[in-house]
């Protein structure tokens, strides 16, 4: 199983479901880089020619989506690298240390040198029953 999966064949739902994004976010992408009226009147003529597009025939769209997919692609894998990284960062990273602090040991990892063993009993089930019913 491959780490990414590109889909090569979009089904036409998807592809009008492009066209359709494309309309609203090309002039937007065009207004947030701060393009003057004129550039962002053309990016929306381009979005309104693609959503047309894909309402009448949505198979059109079908390189258009790939190659975008395919030039998109690595910017998705590192956004989403960035974004495990900060989960972690923010995340795991201090409730670990706060229990570094407070010095808990749930999988009793410290050695302890006075134990004779570290074999824990484990008291069998009252019944037998109990076996067919794990949860």
């Amino acid at each position: 199983m491959p780490l990414v999966q590109l889909n090569w064949n979009p089904e036409e739902r998807q592809l009008k479901q492009f066209g359709w994004f494309s309309l609203v976010l090309l002039p937007l992408v065009a207004w947030f880089w701060g393009a003057t009226a004129f550039l962002i009147g053309i990016f929306f003529g381009i979005g309104a020619l693609l959503a047309l597009m894909g309402m009448v025939a949505p198979r059109i769209l079908k390189p258009v989506f790939v190659g975008l997919s395919l030039i998109l692609m690595p910017i998705g894998l590192v956004v989403g690298e960035i974004m495990l990284v900060i989960v972690f960062l923010l995340v795991f990273l201090p409730i670990g240390l706060i229990f570094r602090i407070m010095g808990r040991d749930r999988l009793q990892l410290k050695i302890d040198r006075r134990r004779k063993s570290y074999w824990q009993p484990k008291e069998p089930p009252s019944q037998t029953e109990r076996y067919f019913r794990q949860y």
